[in-house]
């Protein structure tokens, strides 16, 4: 189940891409991390308070992001509990038939 398919040989990425690819899609959630760290206090002592006043400009944005980044996580969360559970055998022979899959 996780080799991959012949045609995935020559369209995967290798090497630094997939570095530069991670960070890149978990951006926002190391962003909402960060910010809802203690570092942004460590942060407004060498800025005299630009960091927390910058966020909290961002207000209803910022909700919004946070709201989003939690729903993914719970999603992923789900997700992998599933497919963990599906790797069972018993698991997969009862649950695909009730899919329609099998």
């Amino acid at each position: 189940m996780l080799q991959p398919t012949p045609g995935e040989t020559t369209t995967r990425l290798r090497g630094p891409r997939v570095w530069a690819a991670m960070l890149a899609v978990m951006a926002p959630i190391i962003l909402v991390g960060v910010v809802n760290s203690p570092f942004v206090t460590l942060a407004d002592g060498v800025t005299q308070g630009a960091a927390t006043a910058f966020f909290l400009r961002q207000q209803p944005l910022w909700s919004l992001g946070v709201l989003a980044t939690n729903a993914v996580v719970l999603a992923h969360y789900f997700a992998d509990a599933f497919l963990y559970r599906f790797r069972i055998p018993r698991v997969r022979e009862v649950t695909l038939p009730r899919l329609g899959l099998g």
